[in-house]
């Protein structure tokens, strides 16, 4: 139901409020987010703390977005709730919506020091992700926002299991991805086989994420060994970077991976990768709901990954691709090893994945279900008549 009155008033000031803007899964949402964004109800800028994460700065900046860095250098520098509450009174902040845990926290006290209107915050991780500290920080302010977003069924559970949490409203609605964007980006000449010299008889099996311990690249890198010894013509992508790259380089070469493992550092291109991929493979030990597999699924690409997070609720075993037990690389080399011997599944399985995606977790329905939820919240703050406007077609 639109919730929007029949008057037309000036668009609400949102601010976004991230960490960093380096290409990690939360920051690439909100440059996904912004060519669907409502500009006639809202009026969005945002802002992000540490200054060396800046990668998505200009798609920002490009899309409309005026976006600033508050240089915040020193995790327990607590200077940076002043800068966040004097923006937000520069700016005459409605909505301060938050992303990711520690700004947060930062974010919360700064925003009720200046008495705005709406606090929104989206989690996009399980709890358990989180070091015992940053955890219970999170938690315990939970009930300073008006409005707690979570990224699937699986995170939204796994903040209300925590007695800190208990009482904050909570709704989940999940990532979405550019459909039509990525379609385009992956038809970007050359292909990913001619710009590697990959034969075409080759399978390739890939992975797009930031290298993180939460990955268990380590059994990723297992499992590719385990399909490399079972079928002689795959090859294998790591599409990313990491403080971890040069470990991950060097297992490789202990597996005696040699030239069948391309390591192609930080990609703006990541479409071109994940459409040559046969498979997408996933070794996570926790997820919230990844990016980088709705984007796949998107291009239709099969998942075969672990049973964490959202994935089990995106990805349906057997219908979208298979899901095992964290930490067991043989488990993921097998339902790889299948897929690949079975093209036609393989086939069937990313339709199907490609169909999901459309259906249920597109950008412009994300972007839409997030936009209502301000609506919402400004409604139940008496703010009708203040800042926002009526709908397009009023």
């Amino acid at each position: 139901m639109d919730v929007t009155p029949a008057r037309r008033f000036a668009p609400a000031r949102v601010l976004w409020l991230i960490k960093g803007l380096g290409i990690g899964g939360a920051e690439r949402l909100l440059a996904l987010a912004a060519p669907y964004l409502d500009r006639d109800r809202f009026e969005y800028q945002a802002a992000f703390l540490v200054p060396w994460k800046n990668a998505l700065v200009e798609d920002l900046e490009r899309a409309g977005i005026r976006t600033r860095c508050l240089d915040h250098r020193r995790p327990f520098d607590l200077r940076v709730i002043g800068r966040i509450a004097r923006l937000v009174r520069e700016e005459k902040i409605d909505i301060v919506h938050l992303h990711l845990p520690y700004s947060g926290v930062v974010g919360r006290i700064a925003a009720r020091l200046t008495g705005v209107p709406c606090v929104v915050y989206t989690e996009h991780n399980v709890q358990n992700r989180y070091h015992p500290l940053t955890r219970i920080a999170n938690q315990a302010t939970l009930r300073l926002c008006d409005l707690t977003i979570a990224v699937s069924d699986e995170v939204r559970d796994s903040l209300l299991r925590s007695p800190l949490s208990w009482g904050a409203p909570v709704v989940a609605i999940p990532n979405g991805v550019d459909v039509e964007g990525l379609e385009r980006a992956a038809r970007v000449p050359p292909g990913v086989r001619e710009e590697f010299g990959i034969p075409v008889d080759r399978l390739i099996v890939g992975t797009v994420t930031v290298f993180r311990p939460q990955k268990r690249l380590d059994v990723w890198l297992q499992a590719a060994r385990a399909i490399a010894d079972a079928r002689p013509r795959s090859v294998f992508f790591l599409v990313g970077d990491g403080l971890n790259l040069r470990e991950l380089r060097d297992m490789a070469g202990r597996l005696g991976l040699g030239d069948r493992i391309i390591f192609t550092g930080l990609r703006r291109d990541a479409a071109r990768f994940i459409a040559a991929f046969d498979v997408f493979m996933m070794s996570s030990i926790y997820e919230g709901l990844p990016v980088a597999a709705l984007e796949a699924m998107a291009l239709g690409r099969p998942i075969v990954g672990t049973r964490v997070g959202g994935l089990p609720g995106l990805v349906q075993d057997g219908r979208h691709g298979f899901l095992v037990d964290f930490g067991d690389p043989a488990a993921l080399a097998a339902k790889v090893v299948h897929l690949l011997d079975h093209p036609e599944l393989c086939q069937a399985l990313g339709e199907a994945s490609a169909a999901r995606i459309r259906e249920s977790f597109s950008v412009q329905r994300m972007v839409s279900s997030t936009e209502q939820a301000y609506l919402k919240l400004l409604l139940s703050k008496g703010r009708a008549g203040a800042r926002w406007p009526a709908s397009r077609s009023a």
